[in-house]
C-alpha cells in the first residue's frame, strides 16, 4: 500500500518541524481490521524521521496505544527500509496505525 498521493503535496510528510516542539504524526486509517507484521518506509535522504514511535488503534472507538516492543529507528537513506513488528504472543491487530516523530 502506498499511503501517499504524489500528485498532492499536502499528503507528503514534511520534516521541517525544528521551529516547534510538537511531534509530527503520520496516520493511516485502514477502514478495516488488519494484522500488522511489517512496516516499510522510504524517506528522502537527509529528511528522515527521528525519535519514532509506533501507535495502534484496536478499533474505531479506542485510543491509540504505543506498541512498546516495536523498534522503528529509520536510517538516513532513501532506500526502502523494513521494520519487523515483534510477535508478543498475539499479533497486533488494528484499524489504524500512527507514526509519531519527535
Amino acid at each position: 500500500m502506498n499511503a501517499l498521493d504524489l500528485s498532492d503535496s499536502s499528503t507528503l510528510w514534511n520534516s521541517d518541524h525544528q521551529s516547534s516542539n510538537k511531534r509530527q504524526i503520520y496516520q493511516i486509517n485502514f477502514n478495516r481490521t488488519v494484522d500488522i507484521r511489517k512496516l516499510y518506509i522510504v524517506f528522502q535522504g537527509g529528511f528522515v524521521g527521528v525519535d519514532c514511535e509506533l501507535l495502534l488503534r484496536k478499533d474505531e472507538e479506542a485510543k491509540f496505544q504505543k506498541l512498546e516492543d516495536a523498534y522503528v529507528e529509520p536510517d538516513d537513506t532513501n532506500e526502502l527500509q523494513e521494520f519487523i513488528i515483534p510477535d508478543s504472543g498475539t499479533q497486533p491487530i488494528c484499524t489504524a496505525l500512527r507514526l509519531s516523530f519527535g
